[in-house]
């Protein structure tokens, strides 16, 4: 359930959600999506301390990789490119 215009959504945006279970079949589903505003991400990025979050999606040539984290029961996923990657890790 997203909650503005979805033309305004694209692929790689960072969103804040919430989640719930679907009635049918039990799995869990975002609700509440929220697309994330630059400054807004970075004002609740500069208050956190250190965050753990596992690769959501690969970092290729054609396209950005992206983390998903889960900061203070809010779920985010943060796009990054190779100019992000501390020490030549293999993603």
């Amino acid at each position: 359930q997203y909650e503005d215009n979805i033309e305004h959504l694209k692929i790689g945006d960072p969103v804040e959600y919430e989640t719930s279970f679907d009635r049918r079949t039990g799995k869990p589903v975002a609700i509440k999506i929220r697309k994330i505003t630059s400054n807004n991400f970075m004002i609740k990025l500069a208050k956190s301390e250190r965050l753990t979050g596992v690769i959501a999606a690969e970092l290729t040539d054609d396209r950005v990789g992206r983390i998903a984290f889960d900061n203070m029961g809010e779920y985010f996923f943060l796009p990054f490119t190779i100019d992000d990657v501390v020490d030549n890790w293999n993603l």
